[in-house]
Parts: structure tokens; C-alpha cells; sequence
């Protein structure tokens, strides 16, 4: 019950600060509960009215932070999931629909899309570093329903799909030519052939430059 009840706030945040797009629930294979613009062809759509009628209005909450980021032209960069009032001192999270999958994002209002700050790895399925790639994600602490993107030199890694083992071949990491096992690319890439079955989401490479948004960024209201 407790999980259903963080799903639900999960999706009435989407619902409520994303701008003009319907949010459904999904559920995967293993069970883990997603929140996308449309379910996969393997995936079933979950409606909340399955676990029983709504109860009794609780105490009213808190009013939310309601706000949004947006770059120097205005553009949508994402819906806070952090107080704007620290926006303008230190990195926060905001959530952005990429395709159908709703992702968190850690920003710098000055600087824009921000490094993960610890070393990662992706791992592949096919040697060399290609074919579909998969991650161990993080999942955001307060906001359980959201994958968070993994950046790098301005490409973010972030899962789709729910956690299972998968057989993957090769693993790239970020490192120095010295310190690079298999086979490097400049500046610091690193495919070091690395069989195994890892527990890991598939997932997705993106460029942010793609998104096209210029810093520094600024807080909206709604």
C-alpha cells in the first residue's frame, strides 16, 4: 500500500507540473510500476480505480513548489522536484519527458545540465560497446517513480524499462588512456569486453544538446 501511495503522488506530480501531457501507469514485467505517456506493447496500463474506491479527503497538504525551469529564452528545461528558492545557489532536480519516458534531471541554474558526480559504467550487448545499451539507475531519493539520467560530457544515460538480468558482452567506462583495459576513444571512453548477466534496466543515450535550451536557467511559477 505504501508503494501504490508513493506511485500515486508520483503521478499527480507529473500530472500537475509537466507541461500539457497525460500521464498513465504502467506496470512491468517484474512488477515495478512506471510512469510514461503511454504504456509498452509489454507493459499493461494500471487504472488506480482497481484497488478500490477512493477514500475519505485527508487533511489538506502543504501548497507544492509549482514552479517550473526554463532557459534564457524561455524554453521548458523541466518541473522543479526541488524548492526554487536553493535553484539559484545549488543543484536540483527537475523532470522532463523524453519521448515517453519521464526522467529526472540535476541542473545547475547557471550552467545547465550538470556531470553525474561519481564514475558509472553501461553496459552493452554486443562487443565493442554497441547494440542496446543497459544501466544500474538510480532512482531519485524523494521521488521514487523517476529513473534519473546519468550525464557524461553532455550525453545522459537513463533507464526505460524495470530492472532484470540481462546478458550484456561489453562495458564502457570513463577513465584515462592509461588506465584503460580494452580499447579507447578520446577523451576518455573505455570498452573493456566484460561477459556477464548484471542486473540492470535497459535504457537510452540522449544529447542534450538535442534539447536545444541555452543557460542560465530561471524559475517560472505556474
Amino acid at each position: 500500500m505504501k508503494r501504490l501511495g508513493a506511485s500515486l503522488a508520483a503521478l499527480l506530480l507529473v500530472l500537475g507540473f509537466a507541461p500539457a501531457r497525460a500521464a498513465v501507469l504502467c506496470k512491468a514485467r517484474t512488477g515495478a510500476l512506471l510512469v510514461r505517456d503511454a504504456c509498452k506493447r509489454s507493459e499493461a496500463s494500471v487504472d488506480l480505480v482497481q484497488f478500490g474506491p477512493a477514500g475519505a479527503p485527508g487533511t489538506r497538504g502543504a501548497a507544492g513548489f509549482g514552479a517550473v525551469l526554463n532557459d534564457t529564452n524561455n524554453a521548458f528545461v523541466g518541473s522543479l522536484l526541488d524548492d526554487p528558492l536553493v535553484v539559484p545557489t545549488v543543484a536540483t532536480r527537475v523532470l522532463r519527458t523524453v519521448e515517453e519516458d519521464v526522467v529526472s534531471f540535476t541542473v545547475d541554474a547557471a550552467t545547465g545540465f550538470l556531470d553525474a558526480s561519481f564514475p558509472f559504467v553501461v553496459y552493452y550487448e554486443h562487443p565493442g560497446c554497441t547494440g542496446r545499451l543497459f544501466l544500474a539507475p538510480l532512482i531519485s531519493t524523494n521521488q521514487p517513480m523517476f529513473p534519473q539520467a546519468l550525464i557524461h560530457d553532455g550525453i545522459a544515460f537513463y533507464p526505460v524499462d524495470a530492472l532484470e538480468l540481462h546478458p550484456t558482452v561489453s562495458v564502457l567506462t570513463f577513465t584515462t588512456m592509461g588506465s584503460c583495459s580494452g580499447t579507447f576513444t578520446a577523451p576518455d571512453q573505455c570498452c573493456v569486453p566484460a561477459p556477464g548477466t548484471p542486473l540492470v534496466a535497459e535504457g537510452k543515450a540522449l544529447a542534450l544538446g538535442s534539447f536545444g535550451l541555452v543557460p542560465p536557467f530561471h524559475t517560472d511559477a505556474p
